[in-house]
């Protein structure tokens, strides 16, 4: 058993016991109850397990969940696809996949929305121009 501190969409969980061999897919989905990231190759791969993870520099990467430990999220603060709506409002990037048909089966969707989603930093004001 490994203790696990993180930070999710902003939430700070923890300190809590998880197998060793948890993943952080499973951890999300078990633990969390958030079932945005999905399992699709399961060898990190198609990147529909990917979230964001977010440095305290405040530079952003995506990483998979699906073949990575839970305990190695230690300490972290990640985003998940729930996390980009606030207070039930949709974001400007969601708005915009959404009125331009970006949205087709989940997993390439996924791979798009993380990568686009680390380059637009959590905490700046997204106009309609940056992403349309």
């Amino acid at each position: 058993m490994t203790t696990l501190r993180i930070t999710v969409n902003g939430r700070a969980y923890g300190p809590m016991e998880v197998r060793d061999d948890l993943t952080m897919n499973d951890f999300l989905r078990e633990y969390l109850g958030l079932t945005g990231t999905k399992f699709g190759c399961g060898a990190a791969q198609c990147l529909s397990c990917a979230v964001i993870i977010d440095n305290p520099d405040g530079t952003s990467y995506t990483g998979s969940t699906c073949v990575v430990s839970a305990a190695s999220f230690n300490g972290k603060a990640i985003r998940t696809i729930e996390g980009h709506a606030k207070n039930g409002e949709l974001s400007v990037l969601q708005r915009a996949f959404i009125e331009h048909f970006a949205f087709q089966c989940g997993k390439p969707l996924r791979k798009r929305w993380t990568g686009t989603s680390a380059v637009a930093p959590a905490t700046s004001n997204i106009t309609r121009q940056c992403v349309t």
